[in-house]
């Protein structure tokens, strides 16, 4: 388990919640979470993990009601 990628993650949910107007940042918000608490600290998935972030930064970062954050 990742400790600090866990944090972040809850840091996040903490933050913004489930967002029930945007699926793909529920995904990526879920994806993260799973990847937190499963999966080994190789260079393969941290690139993953690294993958979801960015993901969910273009996300938050496009979406209007979040724009204040980013």
């Amino acid at each position: 388990m990742n400790r600090e990628l866990e944090s972040v993650v809850f840091t996040v949910l903490s933050l913004f919640g489930h967002d029930d107007e945007n699926v793909e940042i529920n995904e990526t918000l879920n994806r993260l979470q799973h990847q937190s608490r499963t999966d080994e600290p190789t260079h393969k998935n941290n690139l993953a993990i690294f993958d979801s972030f960015k993901k969910l930064e273009n996300l938050l970062t496009h979406d209007e009601r979040f724009k204040e954050y980013f």
